[in-house]
């Protein structure tokens, strides 16, 4: 496949499908719809992934960081679980306030935040390529970047 094609495939027809959906049904109908497919892709990579966190809490051998990657992994998709289920929630019981301020919330974002530390402390984890070391570097620099200007807003 050439590289118009993928790129094609990969990009631009989603985008133009989502733009058909998002005229056809709205965006409200959509968040609905994305809600439930995101958490029933979800659970299934959970219970995908779960053997590689069990058999890296459990296992005699030494960490690896593949081990580093599929627990992050695994922790970023049981945070959509837990992000998703909540929203679906919140839209049911429609949208209490109090209900924004829960420590649900603010422990699926702890799960999410724990996963992408694990994420960039897993240089070359598959065949020593993926993800590169260079761009986990720039992905830490990008990150302290942000971090950086978001802190200096809030003062």
């Amino acid at each position: 496949m050439n590289k118009f094609k993928r790129f094609f495939l990969f990009f631009i027809l989603p985008q133009i499908i989502f733009l058909c959906s998002v005229l056809a049904l709205g965006g409200s109908q959509l968040i609905e719809i994305f809600n439930i497919l995101n958490l029933s892709l979800a659970v299934g990579v959970v219970v995908a992934y779960a053997p590689v966190v069990f058999n890296s809490i459990f296992s005699d051998r030494p960490l690896d960081r593949a081990d580093w990657l599929g627990i992050g992994i695994f922790l970023s998709w049981f945070a959509t679980i837990e992000l998703r289920t909540y929203s679906i929630i919140w839209r049911w019981m429609d949208q209490p306030l109090w209900l924004t301020q829960s420590e649900i919330l603010s422990y699926a974002l702890f799960c999410q935040t724990t996963a992408a530390i694990f994420h960039l402390a897993a240089p070359g984890a598959i065949n020593n390529r993926i993800p590169t070391r260079r761009w986990i570097n720039i992905g830490i620099a990008v990150t302290l970047v942000v971090i950086g200007a978001l802190a200096l807003g809030l003062t």
